[in-house]
């Protein structure tokens, strides 16, 4: 009878479980609708993306996008190739409703 247990290979897929516990409970948290937040990714956009330079139609994914403020400034800018994702239940109703008020695009949830 062979019924060794390889005990790293037991506490790998431990710590692996808790894990992916801790990432998707822990960080899913909704950043809300905040005129601060607005104002300093207007400002991020301002300082470090302008001076790119990029092509309208570059593909840019906002991974982490929250209510979305800095793919509002990107399609302000006329860029028309942009998506975000976010895990938050209550961003992902703010996005919408932006999508929805000024009738750009889809949301995909």
């Amino acid at each position: 009878m062979n019924n060794l247990i390889d005990i790293n290979q037991t506490l790998d897929l431990i710590k692996l479980k808790f894990y992916n516990e801790w990432l998707y409970t822990a960080h899913i948290y909704d950043e809300g609708d905040g005129k601060f937040h607005q104002q300093l990714t207007k400002q991020v956009v301002e300082t470090y993306i302008d001076p790119l330079n990029l092509a309208k139609d570059a593909h840019i994914l906002d991974m982490g996008s929250g209510p979305g403020y800095f793919l509002d400034e990107m399609r302000d800018r006329g860029y028309t190739n942009v998506h975000g994702v976010t895990l938050s239940p209550g961003d992902i109703k703010i996005c919408e409703d932006i999508v929805t008020g000024k009738q750009i695009g889809r949301a995909h949830v």
